[in-house]
């Protein structure tokens, strides 16, 4: 089964057309590293998956971490 029809699907199952941003600001993190931002996203994730049909990590969050993390 390709993408669209995935994503097709899971939106009928759900009954749901959510995407969430996972915009890990710095001053919502327990720390300023990239563990914490994980931690963040897969909380949000967690608590959202039931409803959301897709997720959207913002890039610009993630860059400041660097290339290493």
């Amino acid at each position: 089964m390709g993408f669209f029809s995935r994503l097709e699907s899971r939106a009928r199952e759900i009954d749901s057309l959510l995407c969430i941003g996972l915009d890990p600001h710095l001053d919502q993190l327990s720390d300023r590293d990239p563990q914490a931002a994980l931690k963040f996203c897969k909380g949000i994730i967690e608590s959202t998956a039931d409803i959301t049909l897709a997720y959207k990590p913002n890039s610009a969050f993630f860059e400041l971490f660097g290339s290493e993390a």
